[in-house]
């Protein structure tokens, strides 16, 4: 059979290329892990929160450490309504515990006073200055009950210096002087209450200039007119007789 001659239009025909390779596909483990991916996310999202970073209550814990724990985080991160619920949460579960009344004690007169953070502005403490009052009350009854209930000596200094504290911020310098002298006769070696009973004598003597120094020259002169009129007293009673 003859060939058949090429004409010069003609193209010859070109084998069809192979076709691209397919990519491979996730397979069964990378579909698992995109169906997985969001609900993992979904359920760290909205995991339920605690009251911030904190040791984190063992299995053996007691309710009473749990609340203790409690209270730490929301004083350090100053949370005075959490912290007076919680000093509460404490009182019904030792009522008669001297930390524990302290705690209380603290926990009323922040509430009372200390400040609390808002959206734009801090607020005040309570709305009405009768609260404020009212709050304060618990805080210094507390206080005096927990130096009731001090098993020791320092326990006890610990709770007179905050009743005398409370007391010099309230404005009431007599009442923390009483609580000074209070300390200074029972635990005389103890200075800094006795320097601040010292200075608040100075200022119940001349409230517009406090000087301890004038305060002392004064005590001192009145000391040896005393002394003084003693002796005078003691020579002229043999002399009358």
């Amino acid at each position: 059979m003859s060939r058949a001659k090429r004409r010069p239009g003609d193209r010859r025909p070109q084998a069809a290329l192979p076709p691209p390779p397919r990519p491979r596909g996730l397979g069964r483990f990378g579909t698992l892990a995109l169906i997985a991916l969001p609900l993992i996310l979904a359920a760290l999202l909205l995991r339920p929160r605690g009251n911030g970073p904190g040791p984190v209550p063992s299995a053996t814990a007691t309710p009473y450490q749990v609340l203790v724990d409690s209270l730490k985080v929301a004083d350090a991160r100053r949370d005075w309504v959490t912290t007076l619920m919680l000093a509460e949460r404490m009182g019904e579960l030792r009522p008669r515990d001297h930390a524990v009344l302290l705690a209380r004690g603290t926990a009323w007169s922040n509430f009372a006073i200390d400040q609390r953070g808002g959206r734009l502005h801090a607020r005040p403490a309570v709305r009405l200055s009768l609260e404020r009052m009212e709050c304060l009350r618990h805080a210094l009854a507390l206080m005096d009950s927990s130096a009731m209930v001090a098993p020791d000596s320092s326990r006890w200094l610990d709770s007179g210096d905050h009743l005398a504290q409370l007391n010099e911020t309230l404005g009431l310098p007599g009442d923390a002087l009483i609580a000074y002298e209070m300390i200074k006769q029972r635990m005389p070696h103890v200075i800094a209450p006795a320097l601040r009973a010292y200075w608040l004598r100075a200022l119940c003597y001349d409230p517009v200039h406090p000087d301890t120094s004038e305060w002392h020259q004064r005590r001192m002169e009145a000391e040896r007119v005393r002394a003084e009129q003693a002796r005078r007293r003691a020579a002229a009673g043999p002399a009358g007789r």
